[in-house]
């Protein structure tokens, strides 16, 4: 029994990464190895796949593999010939219409304190595929063609968003022991953008992103301008063919943390203090505060600590870490 892989995904967090002012990327290699051997997507993230993918991993012979940094998609394979290199096709093949989807869903209450999201008030979702929906502007982000930053680009519109949970709800449906004829997937499809059925379908986005919901990934085999999950030899319209990709999809999607102003309280002259500019939110590392990061500046030198991730607020259009000195 041989498998292959199909694609890989890491998740990789500024927050947990990136070391004081340095970034996890400008690293030294023995120092990123480091790192990572300690680093545990499950300390801020799960991923889960749809009831429809799970029964399709069963149907089709794949495997769901989920590994520190993410997770791995593997297909039970077929060796082709005595070619060199050599090609594997999948024990069963696949359908060019087949689309595998994960649900991402945050694990850490304070996910949104120390990461540049979209907020939970929001009604947007993230998308990471390979196939732009027909509700999404020419430039959404493609995730074979993006530079794995999770910014706006993978952010769907409120229609969108809408939209894709009902299609992930009438694909589960048929899998789902609870049917509920009340449930989003027995909404018509051409009646999505009516009032009611908006605000039902807000309502249950709303539910979601409570339980931590961020996004989808979504991958088809067959993909947009040939961002395809299999290689096809179709020389032979009779008889084309699908392999594993020589070199297996690697997808990395960063998140970004988030930066903060920095107000300092406590009894003293002028207080509070507020940095001038925002500062980044890092788990490892110390950022050096001195007084010239404030306007006006203190009139002593003090010890700045760095702040903790569970006192920001939010306030106008800016994000507070307040520390107590």
């Amino acid at each position: 029994m041989i498998y292959r892989t199909l694609f890989n995904i890491n998740f990789h967090h500024a927050y947990f990464l990136n070391k004081g002012d340095d970034v996890f990327s400008g690293l030294p290699e023995n120092e990123r190895m480091k790192i990572l051997r300690n680093y545990k997507i499950s300390d801020y993230l799960k991923v889960v796949p749809t009831l429809s993918t799970q029964h399709t991993i069963k149907g089709y012979r794949l495997l769901f593999k989920p590994h520190s940094e993410g997770f791995r998609m593997g297909s039970q394979v077929l060796i082709e010939g005595d070619s060199d290199p050599v090609k594997y096709t999948p024990l069963i093949a696949l359908p060019n219409d087949l689309t595998l989807t994960y649900k991402l869903y945050s694990t850490d209450p304070y996910f949104e304190n120390y990461t540049q999201i979209t907020s939970k008030s929001n009604n947007g979702l993230y998308l990471f595929s390979n196939l732009k929906p027909d509700s999404e502007t020419s430039d959404f982000a493609n995730i074979f063609t993006w530079d794995g930053s999770v910014d706006p680009d993978f952010l769907l519109t409120e229609e969108g968003a809408r939209r894709i949970v009902h299609t992930i709800a009438f694909e589960d449906e048929f899998f789902n022991s609870n049917n509920n004829r009340f449930s989003i997937a027995h909404i018509d499809k051409s009646n999505i953008e009516t009032p009611d059925n908006v605000a039902l379908l807000e309502k249950y986005i709303q539910t979601q992103k409570s339980k931590g919901l961020i996004g989808f990934i979504r991958l088809s085999v067959k993909g947009d301008n040939n961002h395809d999950l299999l290689e096809f030899d179709e020389s032979n319209p009779a008889n084309i063919k699908q392999y594993i990709q020589n070199l297996p999809l690697q997808f990395t999607l960063g998140f970004k943390n988030r930066r903060t102003f920095w107000r300092y309280n406590g009894d003293f002259e002028g207080a509070p203090w507020v940095t001038s500019d925002t500062k980044p939110l890092v788990k490892n590392g110390f950022i050096p505060i001195g007084t010239s990061d404030f306007n006006p500046e203190p009139a002593v030198e003090h010890h700045f600590p760095n702040p903790k991730v569970n006192l920001i607020k939010k306030e106008e259009s800016k994000y507070y870490s307040d520390i107590f000195i």
